[in-house]
């Protein structure tokens, strides 16, 4: 197999051949990369069409590609998709066939995959079973039914894919206090706290917090900040309260001035020195650890922030305000307490109550006031 690019061009084309038959065509992509992933789909395409069931015989690297090339490029999170594609053929084989893997094969896949650390800007730490279970089990599961449904793979083996996934860590449901909000403002640095209160406002990700002069924007006097370079490669965008609004467009403007490239900075005597991740992170930590809240995490705040933008809104509003794709992943994020089951149970009593005219003990209301 083979892409390159023509004298005089900066696109690739491919070229290989099958049997007696050479193929040639273009990628359409400047990058060898996705070059090699539009080429491995149009020989599994073609390979497809020419051999008896030819999707059970497709390699996993021609099926990553093919699944890749009708479905995840389609995605907003495209690039994840290819990292997610390319764990899965380094951890199961790029030769090993759709047709020769079973259990077994996606529980040495995960195993692989477990051994791989994630790499942060904090540095590098374990793998997450949640991780795994999506990156190898669910992606793999996913492309082995299109094998099936879609391609007309026949020769499949049955898999366990429940008794393969991990057993992930049930999601933290920590929602904060106002007692412990001021705690921890108390605790931490007056500079620093603009920044904590934002983050727990509008639930943004710590590591997306550092946005750009240019990414604050005002149109028609709605103040909106642009969220790029998330963790799934996607952009959102958030819409700012007045008084926030009002006072990010006065931080752009002094970061402009200052030529700094992130609108969060702390004065000091030799002028706007810039924050990073690392000293906010820090100093956050060294506040919750100050503040006695030991079983605190930074990312709590977006927790927090999910559950009351719910609380208040719903789950749609709090679904599009932290960016999330799929509102079950917003469910997971959202804490119902004791006393929002306890409110919603008044509400619905309360309303039984003035349809039939009841009270708590049964008696009509109209009777207990004397009416007839």
């Amino acid at each position: 197999m083979s892409v390159y690019r023509p004298r005089g061009t900066d696109r690739y084309v491919y070229e290989f051949q099958i049997g007696n038959k050479r193929y040639y065509g273009p990628t359409g992509t400047t990058e060898k990369s996705a070059a090699k992933l539009v080429e491995r789909a149009a020989r599994a395409k073609i390979e497809a069409g020419i051999k008896p069931d030819a999707a059970s015989e497709m390699t996993i690297d021609a099926a990553c590609a093919l699944w890749f090339d009708e479905v995840g490029k389609h995605q907003p999170s495209a690039k994840n998709w290819e990292r997610s594609l390319d764990l899965i053929i380094d951890c199961v084989g790029a030769s090993l066939k759709l047709k020769e893997i079973s259990t077994a094969t996606v529980a040495e896949a995960v195993r692989q995959r477990r051994l791989i650390p994630m790499v942060t800007k904090a540095g590098s730490r374990p793998v997450k079973a949640a991780t795994v279970n999506r990156q190898v089990v669910d992606l793999l599961k996913r492309i082995m039914r299109r094998a099936e449904i879609v391609w007309g793979a026949k020769s499949l083996q049955r898999i366990d894919w429940r008794a393969v996934r991990m057993t992930e860590a049930q999601p933290r449901e920590r929602e904060i206090a106002d007692e412990e909000h001021e705690r921890l403002d108390a605790a931490l640095r007056a500079d620093f706290r603009p920044f904590r209160a934002f983050l727990s406002t509008y639930g943004v990700r710590l590591g997306e917090m550092f946005f750009a002069p240019a990414d604050v924007y005002d149109v028609g006097g709605q103040v909106s900040i642009r969220i790029r370079d998330r963790k799934d490669g996607s952009t959102y965008v958030i819409v700012l309260l007045p008084e926030d609004g009002r006072l990010m467009l006065a931080r752009k403007s002094r970061a402009v001035a200052a030529g700094l490239d992130t609108v969060w900075f702390r004065e000091t005597k030799r002028g706007l020195r810039p924050m990073t991740y690392n000293s906010i992170r820090l100093a956050l930590r060294r506040a919750i650890k100050r503040a006695g809240l030991s079983d605190l995490t930074i990312h709590d705040h977006r927790h927090d922030a999910a559950t009351k933008i719910t609380r208040e809104a719903g789950i749609a509003v709090a679904q599009a305000q932290l960016g999330h794709a799929d509102i079950g992943t917003t469910r997971r994020y959202v804490k119902v307490s004791t006393k929002d089951r306890l409110d919603a149970l008044a509400r619905v009593k309360s309303r039984g109550i003035s349809r039939d005219g009841s009270s708590e003990d049964g008696n009509s209301v109209s009777n207990q006031s004397g009416g007839v």
